[in-house]
């Protein structure tokens, strides 16, 4: 699934917001990918995470299974198309009340120099909130 192109080792900088009116928190990140696997490396406040997404299926509905040791333990499925480069998965999460929010996960492959990887809450109601950014360059 991943294109051959982006196989290997990424490298930048990491950016999570917890919310969008609160400061952002940056770390070092790192992105290893074969042919249908990703796994993503960064820090929360010192502490090493770690996320790992594994995909299949056809490009116009990809499967991605995702954990990762600060968002999704318990890990979650998603399925989106990949079209033109561009990866975008869809998924929701219970927000504990009685409602869910929405996660969209956006792996960018359109530029053979870069792997972007970009997460988003969408709360009820709202558009797409940006939750994490990880533009990577080859490391």
């Amino acid at each position: 699934m991943i294109p051959e192109s982006h196989h290997g080792d990424w490298s930048g900088e990491n950016t999570l917001w917890m919310e969008p009116d609160k400061p952002k928190h940056l770390s070092a990140g790192r992105l290893v990918a074969t042919a249908d696997n990703l796994v993503i490396h960064w820090q929360f406040k010192g502490v090493d995470k770690l996320g790992t997404m594994k995909f299949g299926g056809p490009q116009g509905s990809v499967r991605v299974a995702w954990t990762d040791t600060f968002h999704a333990e318990e890990g979650q499925v998603m399925h989106g198309p990949m079209k033109d480069g561009l990866l975008t998965a869809y998924g929701s999460y219970s927000d504990g009340q009685g409602g869910f929010w929405g996660w969209t996960i956006e792996l960018d492959f359109r530029n053979p120099d870069a792997l972007a990887l970009r997460m988003f809450n969408v709360p009820p109601g709202r558009g797409p909130q940006i939750a994490v950014s990880l533009v990577g360059t080859r490391a």
